[in-house]
């Protein structure tokens, strides 16, 4: 193994083991709980409106560009934090998504 690979193992080791771990950690995914549910509020909503519009190539070229840049943004600024955050963050919007979907299925049956 590599010296930068041992290097990191013993950080990520020592980060798991001290108290923050765990407040990072629920802080990432109550984030990412919410970036989910938006993210995907806002597919929802460009696929229900752009059909309708009379340009939708550009509306959802448009959704997409905002939708991926605040997601990769918050991902970035996730990951500046630390691992446990990014992970948190990174469950979360599996979450949120995850509940977005339920509520909506379960609305439209």
């Amino acid at each position: 193994m590599d010296i930068s690979l041992l290097h990191f193992i013993d950080r990520l080791a020592h980060s798991m083991t001290t108290s923050s771990w765990g407040v990072a950690l629920v802080t990432g995914l109550l984030g990412g709980i919410i970036l989910g549910v938006v993210f995907f509020a806002a597919l929802y909503v460009t696929a229900r409106r752009a059909p309708f519009s009379l340009r939708p190539g550009m509306w959802f070229s448009l959704s997409f560009a905002m939708r991926f840049g605040v997601l990769a943004t918050a991902l970035y600024l996730a990951a500046q934090q630390g691992i446990a955050t990014l992970l948190g963050c990174s469950a979360g919007i599996l979450l949120g998504r995850y509940g977005f979907q339920r509520v909506v299925l379960t609305r439209n049956e």
